[in-house]
């Protein structure tokens, strides 16, 4: 099961509101900054400066914010939560179809060089492969997203590196439908697992406490 939309969701709704003017880096450098956002490994500000290696800042740091910063920061959490939203309830369909190819999978005779029957392997590998590319375009939206709060960066690498999981247990499984070699289809439930287990990194990135829920079979 993948992360509970619920529980994200509610966590990100509570998560503090900051505009964050003090950039501190790695090195004790502070820049102050009238507004940010972090996409893909950049820290973006509207200081009219070069960007920053979002990898080499300490903490960021909310300071003498006005009625409309506070305002400003709402707005970009809660189009975050709905994209994130939408994100999730994706994810969800590629987990659930995934699942249920593995158990199909697992009903033909591993082992076998043809163990999935010759009529049956071509519409097999197309399904795989659209799921594939649907994994593919959900990494890359996850990667893209603009993250309103530096605190969310966590998140962001976790989840990319959870769909990572994902996207080799669907290459697994492709690897078993085209060879029946049985190792492809252990690595495959392997991955899924692997997948399953990044819920636990989620809920230390949002500090929650109360298990999502059971991996998937």
């Amino acid at each position: 099961m993948i992360f509970s939309l619920g529980l994200l969701l509610a966590v990100l709704s509570a998560s503090p509101l900051r505009a964050g003017y003090l950039v501190t880096l790695i090195d004790g450098t502070t820049v102050e900054v009238p507004a940010y956002w972090v996409q893909g490994g950049r820290l973006y500000h509207s200081e009219g400066l070069a960007d920053l290696d979002a990898y080499r800042v300490r903490s960021v740091k909310a300071e003498n914010l006005t009625e409309q910063d506070v305002k400003a920061h709402e707005a970009a959490m809660e189009a975050f939560r709905s994209q994130v939203s939408l994100l999730l309830e994706r994810e969800g369909e590629l987990v659930s179809v995934q699942v249920g190819m593995l158990k199909k999978l697992s009903e033909f005779p591993a082992g076998r060089k043809n163990a999935v029957p010759r009529k049956e392997k071509k519409a097999l590998q197309a399904a795989i492969g659209a799921e594939t590319d649907r994994a593919k375009a959900l990494l890359e939206d996850w990667k893209a997203l603009k993250l309103p709060d530096f605190s969310l960066i966590r998140l962001r690498d976790v989840k990319v590196v959870q769909l990572l999981s994902l996207e080799a247990s669907l290459d697994q499984a492709r690897r078993f439908v085209s060879g029946g070699d049985p190792s492809p289809l252990a690595y495959a439930r392997a991955n899924l697992d692997q997948y399953a287990s990044f819920d636990a990194a989620l809920r230390d990135a949002l500090h929650w406490e109360e298990p999502p829920g059971n991996p998937p079979d």
